[in-house]
């Protein structure tokens, strides 16, 4: 998976003498780190290892027609024995991957003249580099995001291209479809997920429109609507208070460029929204996670070195993680709503 980061090398050919100046319309795009806390990041003690999972639904057995008769608890004598019980563990693989780019060497001289307009170069490179980092983990967990194998269900919302899609009735048979398969959904941190596009379009949609107060009425009373336009509170509302358990929203704000064009493309897809799980910390059930051995490194660590020949200060950016589904793929705690518009 290839990431373009197009600008190399410094152009000093506009620097105009005599005049301090800082350097305006700094365009790097979103520095959010939201991917980070869709996928957390995780110590692990080397960069390519595995992990141990429970490969089963745990909740208790009960009566029916395809039970294990000697497994469906029963009442039992004061002498009875315990049934036999147990628990099936399995492993996947995780891979952390290293990445660097952005090297570039600032010559003393290009240093002092920026200086002298009053610009830190040093300093607007590094921001640079560090808004990138974490652009770049969000690029993975984008296409994590993006991967309908990554779930244990997917499917369109019911009318997503109207006004009238059925918001609440699908997300909730999704987290239901999660109750079923096992994963206590009333427990731990749970998120929807969407790129800004996507959050746009939900707000065109009358469930989370009606969540406003503004009311509006005929003259003659025959007919009330509700009147003015919806906003990210009434779309957080929803998610916090219409569902079955609350949601917290969470938006993907990334457009990155690509080598053909400078004009960036969303990192999830528009139209999806992703409910699942978080996975706090390493072994905890939910979703996604950023395995590293280096944490400082997992959304950009930056180095400089002294360099000689020019003389100046050598920089570049190391990122070091893997973005892990958790058991490998058809995650039970997430779920994929898709087809909205």
């Amino acid at each position: 998976m290839a990431y373009a980061f197009p600008s190399v090398g410094v152009n000093t050919g506009g620097l105009r003498p005599g005049i301090l100046q800082r350097i305006s319309l700094f365009r790097t795009g979103s520095s959010s780190k939201v991917a980070a806390e869709l996928s957390p990041v995780v110590k692990v003690e080397t960069r390519q290892g595995y992990y141990h999972y429970f490969a089963e639904n745990d909740a208790l057995l009960q009566a029916g027609a395809s039970q294990v008769s000697n497994q469906v608890p029963q009442p039992v004598n004061y002498d009875t024995p315990a049934m036999p019980g147990g628990l099936r563990v399995t492993s996947a693989a995780y891979n952390s991957s290293l990445y660097r780019w952005g090297h570039q060497i600032l010559t003393l001289k290009q240093i002092e003249e920026f200086a002298r307009r009053g610009e830190d170069i040093q300093a607007r490179y590094a921001e640079k580099l560090a808004v990138q980092g974490a652009q770049l983990h969000a690029a993975v967990v984008g296409a994590a995001l993006n991967d309908t194998a990554n779930y244990a269900s997917n499917g369109a919302i019911t009318g997503g291209s109207t006004a009238a899609a059925t918001l609440q009735k699908d997300f909730n048979d999704f987290l239901l479809a999660s109750a079923a398969d096992g994963c206590d959904i009333e427990s731990g941190r749970w998120v929807a997920a969407c790129n800004l596009a996507t959050a746009n379009i939900l707000m065109q949609k009358n469930e989370v429109f009606q969540m406003g107060y503004g009311i509006a009425s005929k003259s003659d009373g025959s007919a009330q609507y509700r009147a003015g336009a919806s906003d990210m509170s009434q779309l957080n509302a929803f998610f916090a208070t219409k569902l079955i358990v609350p949601l917290e929203l969470k938006i993907m704000p990334q457009y990155l460029p690509t080598i053909a064009t400078q004009t960036g493309s969303v990192v999830m897809t528009t139209g999806n929204v992703a409910l699942f799980k978080v996975a706090e910390a390493y072994g905890d059930s939910g979703f996604l996670q950023t395995m590293t051995p280096e944490p400082n490194a997992a959304l950009g660590q930056l180095f400089s070195y002294s360099a000689f020949n020019p003389a100046g200060v050598g920089m570049y950016v190391e990122s070091d993680f893997g973005v892990t589904v958790l058991g490998g793929t058809a995650n039970k705690w997430a779920r994929l709503a898709t087809g909205l518009s």
